[in-house]
């Protein structure tokens, strides 16, 4: 069995912003892939206790970053990480979504596991 490579890009900061250069690296790594994993989730500061959301609704950094890559890549899967509810308006768009939910330490390697369809 071959081993798949991976290429990282970091698509967005941990606040969830992200600019043109920092999607322009990950647009890169999609059109040198032949599937390409955009992992987004909830930052702190729209999903935590001790407030309500206001909205369903994932940063605009991360649905722009989605789409231009979905745009550009052969297949695309968007793992969602989150403890809510999220809107996934790009649905259409991408080839696969998967719920991670809020996995914990074990959440990688078992996220890597269902992606390789171990």
């Amino acid at each position: 069995e071959r081993e798949p490579s991976w290429k990282y890009a970091e698509g967005y900061t941990k606040d969830g912003s992200t600019n043109d250069e920092l999607i322009a690296g990950a647009v890169s790594a999609a059109r040198a892939s032949m599937i390409s994993v955009v992992v987004i989730g909830l930052p702190d500061a729209y999903e935590s206790e001790g407030f309500d959301r206001e909205s369903m609704a994932l940063p605009n950094g991360m649905l722009s970053l989605v789409r231009e890559v979905a745009a550009v890549a052969p297949k695309s899967v968007v793992v969602l990480l989150g403890g809510s509810p999220m809107e996934v308006p790009f649905a259409d768009e991408v080839d696969a979504l998967v719920w991670a939910g809020l996995g914990g330490q074990g959440c990688g390697e078992a996220l890597d596991d269902v992606l390789r369809g171990i």
